[in-house]
């Protein structure tokens, strides 16, 4: 009996919790499958085909979220019909599904729900395995923020449910404490019927069945209009808690009303035979041997039809499948660390190319670095070349310079001597005009004076090709200059001494130097600066 109350207690969990003030969140989707929905109690094999393509044209489409919803709600019916091996892969194919896509509240939802199953054949260990996986899961997403953590709720029920299976009621306590400190202190059992159900098996098993009727009759009106399939097992735990109050007849009532919803809405159809075997225990309790008889016929022609697939020798069902299970978790390990390995490899290539492109890239830098350092030195050598070439060809150009200036030089001191010879010679013909021949001697000086002026024009006209364009600057630079400054600084450009000046220009020493002076006048010079140098460098 204990047995039958566990498994009867694990279906609470089959369908969401609803909170009037606080509903969670959960994978359903309300408009998904309207028509499969419609059916799922009528005509649950209808529901399956049409659930089936569904869940097709939703993972056609890539939605995820919506074909996990879909498999959930097909496994919810196969588990209703005692199918569970095909409740068990679907909720495994969801679980891959939503591993795959990253969907993190699906992946709690789906362990929840694998739990639950192993909670079915008293595997505790296993079943707190996965029902804690999926409470780690909804934590998290609660302290990111994505839910909220009334969320939690559903996982401390799947929690009471498992303790309540193995009749752990100060267990599954603690977590219905749980719930109640997520709920608002005002709740009532019609805003949170699932909880409060919960509440009236932990009462009855503490010693307040009162309790536990009162509220179970509370929550009745809820179940009726929202879930009614669920009062299979609202009815069957209202009808122990009248047991226990030795109140027989309402007891019998309940039963009936389970098994007569159960059959109505084709819900916790397996769950039956065991409604019917408590309904035997209580006929022969009452000395009803015959119904006893009838009941404990009706559970085992169920147990037949069913196969019984909770009893020890079907239980071998999901041991294989879990070995499968687990063949095919290794597989996907194998897989996983062959792409994983594939990655380190591409990884370790894609390494020793970015290596071999940085030693290319530093090589090439190297490279470039010694070519331009190699063409800056031959742009600077090429520079220096020509800075010297043109050194040399100025040094040349001023060294033919000087030689013609000291050629013409010479050429005017050859003029300058010659002037002397002739001013001498003037000098003493000027003394023989007191003799009556005065006509050749007056001859001979003017010819003395035209040619010490035709010399000073060969060589002005020597000095101008020596010197191309010393005039020009001079005049550009200083317009204001005339003819006899111009020819006084084309003398003091050839470092002409002032009696030789004053020799080639027919005037006096002290006349040349007031000229010197006059000229630094016009010239504006201060008198710190050399004449000759500024001059030399016009």
């Amino acid at each position: 009996m204990n047995l039958l109350m566990a498994l009867l207690s694990l279906l609470v969990l089959a369908e969401p919790i609803a909170a009037k003030q606080f509903p969670p969140q959960g994978i359903y989707k309300k408009g998904r499958c309207i028509e499969g929905d419609s059916l799922k109690t009528i005509d649950p094999e209808a529901s399956l085909k049409l659930f089936q393509q569904c869940k097709a044209d939703l993972l056609h489409k890539g939605d995820t979220l919506g074909a996990i919803d879909i498999i959930n709600r097909i496994s919810n019916i196969h588990g209703n019909h005692a199918r569970y091996k095909m409740a068990y892969d679907g909720y495994w194919e969801a679980l891959d599904l939503a591993t795959k896509a990253n969907l993190e509240y699906a992946r709690g939802t789906i362990y929840y729900k694998i739990g639950q199953t192993y909670g079915y054949y008293k595997k505790i260990n296993k079943s707190l395995n996965y029902l804690n996986i999926a409470l780690d899961i909804n934590k998290k997403l609660i302290e990111a923020g994505e839910i909220h953590k009334n969320e939690l709720i559903n996982n401390y029920l799947g929690m009471v449910a498992l303790y309540r299976q193995n009749q752990m009621p100060f267990e599954a306590k603690k977590y219905l404490d749980s719930c109640f400190q997520i709920l608002p202190p005002t709740v009532t059992p019609v805003e949170s019927p699932y909880v409060f159900f919960e509440k009236g098996y932990v009462l009855s098993e503490t010693g307040d069945p009162e309790k536990a009727i009162s509220i179970s009759k509370e929550i009745i009106p809820w179940f009726q209009k929202n879930t009614p399939s669920y009062l299979v097992l609202v009815y069957a735990y209202l009808a122990d808690y009248y047991k226990v109050q030795k109140d027989f007849q309402a007891s019998e009532n309940y039963y009936l009303q389970s098994i007569e919803t159960s059959a109505k809405y084709h819900s916790h159809i397996d769950f039956s035979s065991l409604v019917h075997k408590k309904l035997s225990d209580l006929y022969a309790q009452i000395g009803d041997f015959k119904n006893a008889y009838i009941s404990l016929g009706e559970a085992k022609s169920l147990d037949d039809q069913f196969f019984d697939s909770r009893s020890p020798s079907n239980t071998g069902l999901l041991e294989i499948q879990d070995l499968f299970r687990l063949e095919k978790e290794k597989q996907e390990e194998l897989l996983q660390q062959q792409r994983l390995e594939t990655l380190e490899h591409k990884d370790r290539v894609s390494f020793l190319q970015k290596v071999i492109l940085a030693i290319i890239i530093v090589f090439g830098a190297f490279i470039g670095g010694v070519y331009i350092r190699n063409r800056t030195k031959k742009f600077k050598a090429e520079k220096e070349y020509l800075k010297k070439k043109q050194a040399l060809e100025v040094q040349k150009a001023q060294e033919v310079l000087e030689i013609k200036n000291k050629e013409l030089i010479a050429s005017t001191v050859q003029l300058i001597e010659k002037d002397e010879l002739l001013m001498d010679i003037k000098t003493q013909l000027k003394e023989l005009k007191k003799d009556d021949q005065k006509t050749p001697v007056n001859t001979l000086i003017k010819n003395i004076d035209f040619h010490s002026t035709r010399n000073w024009d060969e060589f002005e006209k020597r000095f101008i090709q020596i010197n191309t364009g010393f005039y020009e600057r001079l005049k550009v630079k200083f317009p204001k200059l005339n003819h006899n400054d111009h020819r006084l600084c084309a003398l003091i450009k050839l470092n002409m001494s002032s009696k030789e000046m004053a020799s080639l220009l027919a005037i006096s020493v002290e006349s040349v130097h007031t000229n010197r002076y006059r000229l630094r006048k016009k010239l504006q010079l201060d008198r710190s600066v050399n004449l000759e140098d500024y001059i030399g460098n016009i």
